[in-house]
């Protein structure tokens, strides 16, 4: 089932950018389109970059830890759709260069935001965090609780990362206003006061998202919560074969021949 959830985001993201298809910026002059260099990519190249992210939009959203926007049973499904909705206008469209923070386009606000979530923080680390709590720190919060706050640069090395800090910041945006039009306002400007265009615009876009591919969803997110817990069991289990075995060729050499004496073929060890 994690497969056609991955088609379903795949299949959004194609819908914003067609693979294949150069961004472009607003015309400066009369018939003369400002191609974005560092976003260019090749069809092949774009289609293995969307799945990429829909890998990881997925590992993070259905992580029990994550605790999803909405409350209802798909509400992991429909949170992620936020997600997808706030990537689009953020990244201009899911682009390679922001992505990837390749070129000078490629992060806002003057250099302070970043990834495709352009979280603003400059050369400082995004806000400490409550892991246990699910929240901002607070006075006489107990240390093994509080994980550090995230760099620039690794919220682009790691993709996983640049969505659990963008999604800290949407859990605290939602915390504030009653109308789901106003839910990003904090996101969008950092004021409950500010950001109501932009808020606005991109919650129209994960509806428009969430809506319009309402036929397509045909699973529940607690199955793919479950799924994704066996896979990551699987994983875990086969790294453990692997170091049992890299363990085993450092204590014998297994380049094994053939031993023959005493009337018996048996094995000796090099």
């Amino acid at each position: 089932m994690i497969e056609n959830v991955l088609a379903w985001i795949v299949g959004i993201i194609i819908s914003v950018s067609p693979p294949g298809i150069q961004p472009s910026l607003p015309k400066y002059k009369v018939n003369e389109p400002t191609y974005i260099t560092e976003s260019r990519e090749s069809e092949a190249e774009a289609l293995a970059r969307y799945n990429s992210i829909a890998e990881d939009l997925v590992e993070v959203m259905y992580d029990p830890k994550t605790q999803p926007l909405f409350k209802d049973p798909d509400g992991r499904s429909h949170s992620l759709a936020v997600v997808l909705g706030i990537m689009k206008h953020e990244s201009g469209g899911f682009r390679k260069d922001v992505d990837l923070a390749i070129g000078p386009r490629s992060r806002g606000d003057n250099g302070a935001s970043w990834c495709m979530m352009q979280i603003k923080i400059g050369k400082g680390r995004t806000q400490q965090w409550n892991f246990v709590q699910n929240r901002e720190p607070r006075w006489g919060d107990p240390v093994n609780e509080l994980e550090e706050g995230r760099y620039g640069f690794e919220l682009i090395k790691d993709r996983k990362l640049c969505i659990t800090e963008g999604y800290k910041l949407v859990t605290r945006s939602f915390k504030a206003g009653t109308q789901l039009k106003d839910k990003l306002r904090i996101y969008a400007s950092g004021s409950f006061n500010r950001g109501g265009s932009a808020s606005k615009n991109r919650i129209s876009t994960a509806e428009y998202f969430w809506y319009k591919t309402k036929n397509q969803r045909t699973w529940n997110d607690n199955d793919i919560v479950k799924e994704l817990a066996e896979k990551h069991i699987q994983k875990n289990r086969s790294k453990d074969i692997d170091k049992m075995n890299i363990a085993l060729s450092d204590s014998y050499d297994l380049n094994i021949r053939p031993s023959f004496g005493n009337g018996f073929v048996g094995l000796a060890y090099n």
